[in-house]
């Protein structure tokens, strides 16, 4: 059974964002929609001791119609559930895409 409930406005910088939680079997995350494009996904990671992380993207561009991220930062997650900016896990840039 897929559950969604809409929560509590997010708000990074001076941006608010509509924030989504999904819950699934064993999967749990909140999905930040601004524009229609994700830029934050919740989780748990089950490695390294397990621990909860947000992923932040942005920088957004296109390739052959479809829309992504171009920046990815993984950060730690607090037990009120916010990204722990100063904990960045994981930093992945992409600077070229194409589908064939």
């Amino acid at each position: 059974m897929v559950a969604a409930t809409l929560c509590i406005a997010w708000a990074a910088s001076t941006t608010s964002r509509l924030i989504t939680f999904v819950s699934l079997p064993n999967v749990h995350a909140i999905d930040s929609f601004r524009d229609l494009m994700l830029h934050r996904h919740d989780y748990g990671v089950n490695v390294a001791g397990g621990f909860g992380a947000a992923q932040l993207t942005s920088e957004y561009a296109t390739a052959n119609g479809f829309r992504l991220p171009m920046k990815r930062r993984a950060h730690t997650r607090g037990a009120d559930r916010q990204p722990i900016l100063d904990m960045l896990m994981v930093s992945i840039d992409i600077s070229d895409v194409s589908f064939t």
